[in-house]
């Protein structure tokens, strides 16, 4: 259940380590993250991140989401419940523009950039096993998606140290929750 009188979308280019940074923060302050349905396929060694589930099934809920995206081929999506309940959504800038229109909750919302310098984010794509062609197509899409992207948020971090990116990212949500 949530701890948080705001929503936060945390939202950043491919493999900025916004899964790790939300994992943290979950882990560290007690905060609970949103789980997305999605089309795509379950990484290498990836955890509960997302409700896997065929087309077929997201299409038949499509019209319940407060959050949609289409990336890579893939849906993803999340209904107002779930927003109602958690503290932390990782969301790409389609589902934020797509939230801001259909999400009508009691809870407002905060935006968190997170980026990272692009060889960071390359090696991070490595690590977690993505294929290399995957990762040129991903670093080119950013490059162009996230042109202008601080415009949306709220707040933003580069994530050089995963320690020093989730305090300061709790800092600012304490900071909010006190408001």
């Amino acid at each position: 259940m949530s701890k948080c009188k705001y929503i936060y979308l945390i939202v950043g280019k491919s493999g900025v380590g916004k899964t790790s940074v939300i994992d943290e923060l979950c882990k560290r302050y007690g905060l609970s993250e949103v789980i997305s349905y999605t089309t795509r396929s379950r990484r290498l060694k990836e955890g509960n991140t997302h409700i896997f589930i065929d087309k077929k099934t997201f299409e038949s809920i499509k019209d319940n989401l407060v959050a949609f995206t289409e990336f890579d081929g893939n849906l993803y999506g999340v209904d107002a419940q779930a927003i109602e309940d958690n503290d932390l959504y990782s969301i790409d800038l389609q589902g934020i523009n797509f939230f801001r229109k259909n999400y009508k909750g009691s809870k407002p919302f905060k935006v968190i950039l997170i980026d990272a310098p692009e060889d960071v984010c390359h090696m991070r794509m490595i690590e977690r096993g993505d294929k290399p062609l995957d990762i040129a197509r991903r670093l080119a899409n950013d490059k162009q998606e996230f042109y202008g992207a601080e415009k949306l948020a709220d707040y933003i971090i580069t994530n050089y140290n995963l320690n020093k990116c989730v305090k300061d990212i709790w800092n600012y949500i304490q900071a909010c929750e006190r408001t």
